[in-house]
């Protein structure tokens, strides 16, 4: 299905976006590069569907109210509608481009457990907004958790009401839980996908369950320890007995117990600065290979504080006090039921005397955030493979090329970070890497030397590329 969604690129959806480059998808839905118009033209993403008369008017309808949703951490959506290429009548929704998503970096290595803490402080605060507000994900994996523009950000297009029932006619998979066929999608399945996406994360291994059997989910070996506890709770068959976000909150964040503060007070940084500062740091010391460098690309930007006016906001008091058990004892009950014993240790109130005397912490100092104009592709040189070549390619053979782009937008090496398992692709990638053009990077104003990575995947239907900026 690649080439055919690639066989549409230059063509015009809608009469203004271009579709430029193809970046990914599936057999069902395709992603490209393209523009929106304006007094600068901005960079956007195109993600194409086929339209089906059945559900084409209620997927629209859910484009439209995702495009509403505002937050640092969900992909913004900008317009969608109708349209026809070819034969085909197509639905279409343009939003913010993301540069890497999780899928990409696991088949590389997995996440560390401070990376993934890291990871899930985001995630968890953009689904907390979306259910306060009427709303669930539906789509939890590693492929929707997306870096764009340095954050990292959920995937909005599959953003639906909470009760409405999942359109098309997908087969559940593993992040679907046990209840996705008895009803319409509730915040408890979001609780699930989570969990299965961390399992993911930090083993790259699924939890292993039958769908129609009883027994609670079986954890891979790897987890490590701290993260088996978390993974029992989000991954319960029973969705009343599952951890909801509020508990996800507090065993992501056990020393902010004691100071945490209301929503209607200033909100809090998305990340803890002090931590995601030596992570980030202490990533590049230790000199990983490709992986590494995604990954950095992927989650390093976390521990930057949102911009003014764009705060993620905190929990509510209501949310954090929520646990499985007031919810269990908020369902009717007979006179004769007893309470069910909690399953979990509660987090210990805050009376307002203690919450008065904790003094708040000063603010750092702010420190003026550099103007980086990264500069784009111009010219692209894909490698040359004889068709002998391709022929004895089994799956995909993936390599990694460094390239150093000097101020005025030329190569000056092209280096291997990944040689994959063949010299002879690696080769091609390297000669194909070395004539490639860029646009001139600045730095505050000054033109400014920087590197691309240059991530080539050879299959026997062809080779694709996806280059991403970095700075030294």
């Amino acid at each position: 299905m690649t080439q055919a969604w690639k066989q549409l690129e230059g063509q015009t959806v809608g009469e203004k976006f271009l579709l430029r480059e193809y970046v990914g998808g599936s057999s069902h839905s395709g992603v490209f590069l393209t523009e929106r118009s304006g007094e600068e033209p901005e960079r956007a993403a195109i993600k194409l569907i086929p339209a089906d008369p059945q559900s084409a008017k209620l997927q629209l309808s859910r484009w439209e109210q995702a495009a509403k949703i505002s937050h640092p951490h969900l992909l913004r959506l900008f317009e969608s509608g109708r349209c026809r290429l070819g034969e085909t009548e197509m639905l279409y929704v343009v939003m913010e481009p993301a540069s890497e998503d999780l899928s990409q970096i696991l088949p590389q290595r997995p996440l560390t457990a401070s990376e993934t803490r890291e990871m899930l402080k985001p995630v968890v605060e953009a689904l907390a907004h979306l259910h306060a507000a009427g709303f669930v994900h539906g789509h939890m994996k590693p492929a929707n958790v997306m870096v764009a523009d340095e954050h990292v950000k959920l995937s909005s297009d599959g953003v639906c009401r909470i009760g409405d029932r999942a359109t098309g006619g997908s087969r559940p998979s593993a992040y679907d839980p046990p209840e996705a066929s008895s009803g319409g999608i509730m915040p408890a399945a979001d609780v699930w996908a989570l969990g299965v996406t961390v399992v993911e994360a930090l083993t790259q291994k699924l939890p292993v369950w039958e769908r129609f059997q009883e027994s609670e989910p079986a954890l891979p070996d790897t987890l490590p320890a701290e993260f088996r506890d978390f993974a029992r709770h989000c991954l319960k068959r029973d969705p009343q007995r599952r951890w909801g976000l509020a508990e996800v909150d507090r065993w992501l964040r056990p020393g902010e117990a004691a100071t945490r503060k209301t929503a209607s007070d200033t909100p809090r940084p998305a990340v803890a600065s002090a931590a995601a500062s030596h992570w980030r740091h202490a990533i590049p010391a230790v000199g990983l290979a490709l992986a590494a460098v995604a990954l950095v690309a992927v989650i390093s930007f976390m521990n930057r504080r949102p911009e003014a006016g764009t705060a993620s906001p905190a929990l509510t008091d209501a949310q954090r006090a929520e646990t499985p058990e007031s919810r269990e004892a908020a369902r009717p009950k007979t006179p004769a039921a007893e309470p069910a014993a909690p399953s979990v240790p509660s987090a210990p109130s805050i009376t307002n005397a203690s919450a008065r005397s904790n003094p708040k912490p000063a603010e750092p100092a702010k420190v003026p955030a550099r103007q980086v104009v990264r500069g784009e592709v111009v010219q692209q040189v894909m490698p040359e493979v004889s068709e002998k070549a391709r022929a004895s390619i089994q799956g995909r053979v993936r390599v990694s090329v460094k390239v150093d782009v000097d101020p005025a937008g030329n190569v000056t090496s092209a280096e291997l970070e990944s040689a994959g398992p063949s010299k002879y692709f690696a080769d091609a990638a390297q000669r194909a890497a070395r004539q490639w053009k860029f646009s001139p990077a600045t730095v505050d104003g000054e033109n400014a030397a920087r590197e691309w990575i240059l991530r080539f995947e050879f299959a026997g239907g062809g080779t694709t590329v996806r280059p991403a900026p970095r700075f030294p």
